[in-house]
């Protein structure tokens, strides 16, 4: 009879402690998509120094070579949030997927260029005043095109001055501006640097522009999580902090999954991110009211729509 209470015992114990082994080993799996671009990097040290899994999250992320995979694996649901842009955000809300923005990952910064417009190699010489006429390569109704019309408005390059030439794939635009069959082209960083490498100039930033570059955003059913995103945010803001700290720390990190080219990655600048914070009511209303007037989108969402909760 000892024998038998003693199992019984041991049995409801096992009972008992099973579903608190079950709830401590559990971590919630967010899988974000990402592209090989500078503005992930608090994502990726997040990742590499453990920073998420402190905080009970498994966050996975699920690299892509182009804007489009990774927004075609959103609709389908097989990722939950991913590193883009509000032009992006706001095209998601367009087809439906129920998503919203969580932080800004950069902004425009003096002294800090993302976005440069860059000559080919044989237009060197090129004067923001003789632009008239040559040729621009760029993705229309994308973050891009929407750069390059907010450095026209501001008189950062002479407004309606260059022939458009719309070139999705970022790889064929840089090898059509390095063979000189562009005059120039909108390109991100490290690629507008590689362009002035190979013998080109830059004619134009970013820098002076005060709006937000790329942003995160997840499923509505986890941005609106409290809890789970301000693990989320947490890690994030720990990992900015680190980066901040510690530059250098990450280069080989930063060289080798955004893919900065050889000659220039031990001198390329280590970024300064801000912590995390949601774009400005003004910040998607003006790219809302770009988007209308290219008629990309009908009419407005509301903040709400396009934005998470206020933490």
């Amino acid at each position: 009879m000892r024998t038998i209470r003693c199992f019984l015992l041991f049995f409801l114990t096992c009972l008992v402690a099973l579903p608190v082994q079950a709830q401590t080993s559990q971590a919630q799996t967010i899988r974000m998509g990402v592209l090989p671009a500078l503005g992930t990097m608090p994502l990726r040290v997040a990742t590499s120094d453990g920073l998420f899994k402190k905080r009970g999250l498994d966050v996975k992320l699920v690299p892509f070579n182009s804007a489009f995979e990774r927004d075609t694996a959103m609709r389908t649901g097989n990722i939950d949030g991913y590193f883009g842009d509000l032009v992006a955000a706001v095209l998601m809300r367009k087809a439906n997927v129920d998503v919203r923005v969580i932080t800004v990952c950069t902004r425009s910064t003096p002294g800090q260029r993302m976005f440069g417009l860059v000559t080919s190699p044989k237009m060197k010489d090129l004067q923001p005043d003789q632009l008239k006429g040559r040729t621009v390569g760029l993705s229309t109704s994308t973050i891009i095109e929407y750069l390059l019309d907010l450095m026209e408005k501001k008189n950062i390059v002479p407004a309606g001055a260059m022939e458009r030439v719309d070139i999705k794939k970022l790889p064929v635009r840089v090898q059509m501006l390095m063979s000189n069959k562009l005059d120039l082209a909108l390109m991100p960083e490290p690629l507008a640097s590689l362009g002035e490498f190979k013998g080109g100039k830059v004619l134009g930033t970013d820098e002076e522009l005060a709006i937000p570059l790329t942003i995160l955003l997840l499923r509505t059913d986890l941005a609106h999580n409290p809890e789970l995103t301000g693990k989320f945010l947490a890690a994030y803001s720990e990992a900015v902090r680190r980066l901040a700290d510690h530059p250098e720390k990450y280069r080989d990190l930063m060289v080798y999954e955004c893919r900065i080219p050889k000659p220039l990655a031990p001198d390329f600048p280590m970024l300064h991110f801000p912590a995390p914070e949601l774009p400005t009511p003004k910040a998607v209303q003006s790219v809302q009211t770009w988007m209308m007037e290219k008629k990309i989108i009908p009419g407005a969402y509301s903040y709400e729509q396009i934005v998470a909760e206020p933490r």
